[in-house]
C-alpha cells in the first residue's frame, strides 16, 4: 500500500495544501484566542461573546478585503447558524439549561428581532447605507439588554477560582498575535479555495469556502463552553453565542456595508471641488450584494433557531440532550443544503 503524497507540481495539490493548511492555522489561532480570552472570564457573558466574535470578524474582513463580498456575507451568516445549531447541540449534550437569569431571558426573548430585520432587508438583494443604519440602531438597542449581564452572572454563579492576573500588555500582545495569525490563515485558505475552484469544478468556490471556513471559525466555541455546560451553567455560553449572532448582524454586517460604499464613493470625489463633487456623486455607488442563497437558507435557518430561544426563556421549552441530536442533524442538513445550492447555482 502506498501513501498518496501531494505533488506540489500539480495546481490541484497546491490548492488543497493551501486550503487545509490555512484552515489549520485558523483553527490553531481561534483555539488559542478562545481559550486565553474565555477561560479567564468564564462567567462574563459579554466578554465571552466578544472573544469568540473577533476571529470571525477577522476572517470575514479578510474575505471582504480580497473582493469576495458574497463569501464574507456567507461566512458571517454561516458562523451564526453554526453557533446556534451545531455548537448548541454539543453543549446540550454536556448539560441541560437549568436556570436562566432574568437579564439573559430578555436577551433570549429579543433574539429573533435582528434576524427578522436582516431577512426583511435582504428581500431586495442589496444592502445600502439606510440598511446599515437600521442594523446599527438595532445593535444599540441590544446593547441596553447586555448592561446588567455581568452583575447577574456574579449573582447566581459560584465564585470562580482565583487566578494569577496577567499584565495588560501581554493580553494585548496575545490578542494581536492570535488575530494576525488567524488573518494569515484565512488569506491562505481563501486563496487555496480560489485556486481549487479554478482547477477543479467539483469544488465550487462559494460551497467550499462557506462550509469549511464557517465550521473552522465556529466549532472552537464548543471547546471553551463545554466546562460551563457540564457544570450546570449552559445558559451562559448559549447567551454568549447569541451575542456572537448579534455582533455579526448588527456590527459586522453594517461595517461591511459602510466600507463597501466608502471605497466606491470616495474615489469619485474631486480634490479641487470637494463639496460640489461630493454632492454630485452622493449616490454613485452600488449597494452591497446580499447573496440569494444566503438570504434563502442562512437567514431562514437563523430565524428558526432564534425562535427556539423564545419558549426556552419563558420555561415552556427545556433545552437538554433530547433536543441536541436534532440541532446537530439540522446543522448537517444545512451544510448539505449549502453545498447543493451552490453546486447547482
Amino acid at each position: 500500500m502506498y501513501l498518496a503524497i501531494p505533488s506540489f507540481s500539480q495546481p490541484h495539490d497546491v490548492a488543497m495544501v493551501m486550503l487545509f493548511g490555512g484552515c489549520a492555522v485558523m483553527l490553531a489561532s481561534v483555539l488559542l484566542h478562545s481559550r486565553g480570552w474565555a477561560a479567564e472570564n468564564s462567567e462574563h457573558v459579554a466578554r465571552r461573546a466578544l472573544g469568540h466574535w473577533l476571529p470571525i470578524a477577522a476572517g470575514v474582513l479578510i474575505a471582504f478585503g480580497l473582493g469576495h463580498t458574497d463569501l464574507a456575507v456567507s461566512l458571517l451568516l454561516g458562523t451564526s447558524v453554526a453557533a446556534l445549531s451545531g455548537v448548541t447541540g454539543f453543549l446540550l449534550i454536556a448539560g441541560p439549561v437549568e436556570q436562566v437569569p432574568p437579564c439573559a431571558q430578555r436577551v433570549w426573548l429579543f433574539a429573533p428581532v435582528p434576524v427578522v430585520l436582516a431577512f426583511v432587508l435582504g428581500i431586495r438583494g442589496g444592502l445600502g447605507l439606510l440598511d446599515a443604519g437600521l442594523l446599527l440602531a438595532q445593535g444599540a438597542l441590544l446593547l441596553f439588554l447586555w448592561i446588567e449581564l455581568p452583575a447577574t452572572n456574579a449573582a447566581i454563579s459560584p465564585a470562580p477560582t482565583p487566578k494569577q492576573p496577567r499584565r495588560l500588555a501581554w493580553r494585548i500582545a496575545e490578542l494581536g498575535l492570535c488575530l494576525c495569525l488567524g488573518a494569515v490563515g484565512a488569506w491562505i485558505a481563501i486563496r487555496g479555495t480560489e485556486q481549487l475552484a479554478d482547477v477543479d469544478r467539483r469544488y465550487p468556490f462559494m460551497a467550499t469556502g462557506a462550509t469549511i471556513l464557517s465550521v473552522v471559525l465556529a466549532m472552537p466555541m464548543v471547546n471553551t463552553s463545554w466546562p460551563l455546560a457540564a457544570s450546570g451553567r449552559a445558559w451562559a455560553p448559549l447567551t454568549s453565542q447569541l451575542g456572537v449572532v448579534f455582533l455579526n448582524l448588527c456590527v459586522l454586517l453594517p461595517a461591511i456595508i459602510i466600507i463597501s460604499v466608502a471605497r466606491q464613493y470616495f474615489p469619485l470625489i474631486s480634490h479641487t471641488d470637494f463639496l460640489r463633487s461630493a454632492v454630485v456623486h452622493w449616490q454613485a455607488w452600488n449597494p452591497l450584494l446580499y447573496p440569494r442563497i444566503a438570504w434563502r437558507l442562512d437567514t431562514v435557518a437563523l430565524l428558526i433557531l432564534t425562535l427556539m430561544f423564545v419558549p426556552a426563556a419563558s420555561g415552556k421549552l427545556r433545552l437538554d440532550w433530547r433536543i441536541a441530536p436534532w440541532l446537530i442533524l439540522g446543522y448537517c442538513v444545512y451544510l448539505l443544503s449549502i453545498l447543493v445550492a451552490n453546486f447547482w447555482g
